[in-house]
């Protein structure tokens, strides 16, 4: 049996009415990240905003909404200044326009996904900026998906070397998905294998060296989710990194999107900021 494509069944229904777009964004963080465990005094966190950036090609104008989630569906409260705040924000995009949109950082930090919704056909993408004390310390980008990006079935290389290589995983459809999430070795074989389960409109994230996978450290080769159900997947790098006065010292936790499934990595600079870089 061909896999069933429930969003695209679901934007089926709405034949007579206005056309309606969606643009997915599986890694929404807005919010001074968790410090980690244990952590030095003095210790301070970073802000993560998210930037919505919203292009319209088309030479009419676009209405449009933004709505955000926590990782388990739940409405999440954004405040984008200009726009206003709430759980779904409304705004247009003229044609031709490109606008961005900010959330100001003082959400609570945790990670979730959101969905922009439009009249007419965008270009959507997110920044993720993570700063202390407003001073930039990392930046990265990642494109929107649509409709026609979602698929049952991703693979993804995975570096463990100095960084760890995860995905952000959101079921747009209102039913549960079941995901078989593999890491293939040098050799194509298979040398984990885990099934987890996504409930609709969720969102979670999975990384190499942590639960369920537990890789090694050094491990390098392929990451492979599979599902009979489609769902939209973002590559992400994670740094573990947190700032000590006096400079930064690689050991917490910041997630980077990595834009068309090119590995990024944080280079990190004595008493400097990291960057995440192509």
């Amino acid at each position: 049996m061909s896999t069933l494509r429930l969003v695209i069944l679901a934007a089926t229904l709405t034949t007579g009415l206005a056309a309606q777009y969606h643009y997915y964004l599986p890694e929404m963080v807005d919010g001074n990240a968790p410090l980690p465990a244990g952590h030095a005094a003095g210790t301070k966190a970073l802000n993560i905003r998210t930037t919505f950036v919203l292009v319209n090609p088309g030479k009419t104008g676009a209405n449009v909404t933004i709505a955000a989630t926590h990782a388990d569906s739940s409405p999440r409260h954004i405040n984008i200044p200009g726009v206003g705040s709430g759980t779904s924000l409304s705004t247009t995009v003229a044609p031709g326009a490109a606008r961005l949109f900010e959330t100001d950082g003082s959400g609570d930090g945790s990670e979730g996904a959101a969905v922009v919704t439009s009249d007419s056909v965008l270009s959507v993408s997110e920044i993720l900026s993570n700063t202390n004390a407003g001073n930039p310390v990392s930046e990265s980008t990642v494109p929107g998906l649509g409709d026609h990006d979602t698929a049952a079935a991703y693979m993804i290389p995975v570096d463990t070397v100095g960084v760890d290589t995860g995905i952000a995983l959101y079921n747009p459809g209102s039913d549960s998905a079941s995901i078989k999430v593999q890491l293939i070795d040098s050799k194509g074989k298979t040398a984990k294998s885990e099934t987890v389960t996504l409930s609709g409109q969720h969102h979670t994230t999975i990384f190499a060296t942590a639960a369920p996978l537990d890789a090694k450290a050094g491990f390098a080769s392929l990451l492979a989710p599979l599902t009979r159900k489609e769902i939209v997947l973002d590559e992400l790098q994670k740094c573990l990194l947190w700032i000590q006065p006096g400079g930064y010292k690689v050991s917490s936790e910041v997630s980077c999107p990595v834009s068309g499934f090119h590995p990024r990595r944080f280079s990190v600079y004595h008493q400097d900021s990291p960057r995440c870089l192509l």
